[in-house]
């Protein structure tokens, strides 16, 4: 089989999967610490179970498997360089976002949020090298 077969079938499973999920995240997470206002009182009520934490974590699966696609596949970048340029994309963007939450005067930044982001990465990094 040759490369470009083998990755287009990667993407689907790298991309769809994980919106799909998020589409059915909200109903089956709960919902309050992310309907909360995003002060120091809602610290307390940031939840490992929580909606915001499925974003994360998919969203960064998302973006991981999107972009090695592009890389792999439009830019002709080798599959480990592809991989670690897209994760560390990624994981930068959410490093970035927490940053500004914590300089924010409704946000805060979140050790949760980032090891969901994290996670996300490493699901579609081991996606990409065993599927």
């Amino acid at each position: 089989m040759n490369l470009s077969a083998r990755n287009c079938r990667r993407l689907p499973i790298c991309c769809v999967i994980p919106l799909l999920v998020l589409a059915l995240a909200g109903s089956a997470l709960g919902q309050d610490a992310v309907q909360a206002p995003y002060n120091a009182g809602a610290l307390g009520k940031d939840r490992w179970l929580a909606k915001d934490k499925a974003d994360h974590f998919l969203l960064s699966m998302f973006m991981t498997g999107f972009s090695f696609a592009i890389l792999h596949e439009s830019y002709k970048k080798s599959e480990s360089s592809s991989l670690y340029l897209s994760g560390g994309v990624t994981l930068s963007l959410g490093l970035g976002k927490e940053m500004y939450d914590a300089r924010s005067a409704r946000g805060h930044a979140s050790l949760k949020d980032m090891l969901a982001d994290a996670l996300g990465v490493a699901l579609a990094y081991f996606m990409v090298r065993t599927l």
